[in-house]
């Protein structure tokens, strides 16, 4: 059990020495005595700390696959999540009962709900579709967040926010019918 961390005293001697290293560099370079052997050892520093904050994309940025998207989807399950002013969670509310008549039609242009046209020309950003409602008496642009989308179940997310400052956080889940 001992041998499993003998590699702990040459780590801490390693980043000793590093740690030593870079203060002669820096006392070096304050006096203007810079040499090529210094020199790499800073660009190689350089170019160590550049990759390490250097990151990927993230996945909340993920490409929506309109192929996938597009068809009919019968809703299956809500959960809608609601939050106070300050934004502590104050109540969640689950509905899983729902008919054949629960559904949504998505096409290249439109968003048809229960029925009714619910949205036209909707845009794609991201994982997210922009889209404006259309019925009553405003239209008001909206996001709609794409959390999962497979070629069987769609997970969307989207909030609704009071001028109080609660709001209420809506998941819907469907799954493709057609």
């Amino acid at each position: 059990m001992r041998e499993k961390y003998t590699y702990f005293p040459v780590l801490w001697k390693r980043l000793g020495d590093l740690t030593l290293h870079v203060n002669n560099l820096i006392i070096n370079l304050t006096s203007n005595q810079l040499n090529m052997k210094n020199f790499k050892f800073l660009a190689v520093l350089f170019v160590a700390v550049s990759v390490g904050f250097t990151s990927c994309k993230k996945d909340d940025d993920a490409e929506i696959d309109m192929a996938a998207l597009k068809g009919t989807w019968q809703k299956t399950k809500v959960v809608e999540t609601f939050y106070d002013a300050q934004g502590k969670q104050s109540e969640q509310e689950t509905y899983t009962d729902y008919d054949s008549e629960d559904r949504i039609q998505v096409t290249d242009n439109r968003i048809i709900y229960d029925g009714g046209l619910y949205a036209e020309n909707y845009k794609v950003e991201g994982d997210k579709i922009i889209a404006s409602e259309i019925g009553g008496s405003s239209s008001s642009e909206y996001e709609i967040k794409i959390k999962k989308l497979t070629s069987t179940e769609l997970v969307t997310e989207y909030e609704d926010k009071d001028e109080d400052g609660s709001r209420e956080v809506i998941e819907e889940t469907f799954k493709k019918v057609n």
